[in-house]
């Protein structure tokens, strides 16, 4: 997400905009992989 914010600075808001949606779809898959109901958390 941090680059995402660098690349708004450049002026760049179209390529921020794919790290983000490309960020939050990491982060989806990663805690459907990892996520544990058992405990609550990952």
């Amino acid at each position: 997400m941090r680059m995402a914010e660098a690349f708004d600075f450049l002026g760049e808001s179209n390529y921020a905009s794919t790290l983000r949606t490309k960020a939050g779809e990491l982060q989806a898959k990663f805690e459907k992989q990892f996520w544990c109901e058992d405990l609550g958390f990952i």
